[in-house]
């Protein structure tokens, strides 16, 4: 129950769209993977969708038909604000920011939506934006962004009192935001989130979502990035299971054709290059093909690219396949549950030999090599 798929990959924007979604999409996912067990589910609403899903009839609808179909909305996924799938979204999925009232109370609703959902003495987590957005005009301020967090803690606690449903909120790191490595997380946690003297009451209620494929963009130790939070007392309570593509360069030869199929005019495609202790970071993969055509020598390229998890090559690219076995790892070692969904948003905008048959094909197979390669996260089932 504890593993799933986060349904941002599906186009739409109001309830009735993600109704259809779910009975299109996901039914099909669930039928193949597990016909006699119930499933987790990654929800995505927009903050239109959340509105009308809160109006009695829509979230006791959804409550029936999430029952009737053995799915269990046990995360949800709380990054995109509005419409995921426009023609070009790039920077604007980081907007609101956490300094808004807006970010604020979307959330709330999308944490009430989910204690209506689930059954009391559940755990239910939900994902957000990690701050902001870094390069803007004006900086992000981190004492709001932690005030604005606290009072959702406080919030969520009152959720728990009245539900028994506790909801976790998990800031998710990505590159080229506020937050986007690990240490910059501990920081902000140590010194703005959890400096007050309510504290340790939201530990339990505010925490990280870890995106694999964002700390490989990032070229950081998946097991040291997991480790770092864990010694920090920092709940790790999602994680997005992701995979992106890789280019090993061994000389002077990188052309275009490798890297253009994943240029594309919706998303952002944040790109790194590493060559030891030589680090590149574009906020978008033509800013680095601009000032590296030929590539850099001897170097690591990632691009954020969320690829389906089973595929270890994207044409004659690698993928980051290994980062995901290295993440999970810590996670069975540790013996430390959480929620883990499959996230691959970009299907729509993926090459063709990437995207195979059909997304509901693709899920399944995405799920199907999660089971066969780590049969025992299931057996997580309590949440550190």
């Amino acid at each position: 129950m504890n593993v799933g798929y986060c349904t941002n990959v599906h186009s739409g924007v109001s309830f009735e769209q993600a109704l259809t979604n779910l009975k299109t999409f996901a039914v099909p996912v669930k039928q193949a993977i597990c016909p006699d067990q119930a499933m987790g589910i990654g929800l995505w609403f927009s903050n239109e969708a959340v509105s009308v899903a809160l109006q009695d009839g829509n979230w006791q609808r959804l409550k029936q038909f999430l029952d009737d179909s053995g799915l269990v909305a046990h995360t949800f996924n709380a990054f995109p604000f509005t419409d995921f799938h426009q023609p070009v979204v790039k920077r604007q999925v980081y907007l609101p920011d956490w300094t808004s009232d807006a970010r604020a109370r979307y959330t709330m609703d999308v944490a009430r939506l989910q204690a209506l959902l689930l059954p009391p003495d559940s755990i239910g987590t939900i994902s957000t934006v990690p701050l902001g957005w870094a390069a803007r005009d004006e900086p992000v301020s981190l004492e709001r962004c932690a005030s604005q967090l606290n009072q959702c803690a406080q919030q969520l606690q009152a959720i728990e009192q009245t539900s028994g449903v506790q909801i976790r909120l998990c800031l998710e790191p990505e590159p080229g935001c506020v937050l986007q490595t690990s240490d910059q997380v501990v920081e902000f946690f140590n010194r703005y989130l959890f400096s007050g003297v309510e504290s340790d009451r939201h530990r339990c209620r505010l925490g990280v979502c870890h995106d694999v494929c964002h700390a490989a963009v990032m070229q950081e130790s998946q097991q040291a990035v997991l480790q770092r939070y864990h010694e920090n007392g920092i709940s790790i309570s999602k994680v997005q299971i992701s995979s992106a593509p890789e280019f090993q360069q061994s000389d002077q030869t990188l052309t275009d054709e490798i890297l253009k199929p994943f240029i594309e005019p919706r998303y952002l495609h944040q790109t790194s290059l590493q060559k030891g202790g030589e680090f590149h970071f574009f906020e978008d993969l033509p800013r680095a093909l601009k000032q590296f055509p030929s590539g850099l020598p001897d170097c690591i390229w990632r691009v954020h690219f969320h690829v389906p998890i089973m595929l270890d090559a994207v044409g004659s690219m690698g993928t980051t396949q290994g980062e995901i076995e290295s993440c999970l790892k810590w996670f069975l070692d540790h013996e430390y549950a959480s929620h883990f969904e499959v996230e691959t948003y970009a299907w729509e905008v993926s090459p063709a030999s990437v995207r195979g048959s059909s997304m509901t094909d693709s899920i399944i197979a995405e799920l199907r090599w999660l089971g066969e390669h780590y049969p025992n996260l299931s057996s997580l089932n309590r949440l550190a």
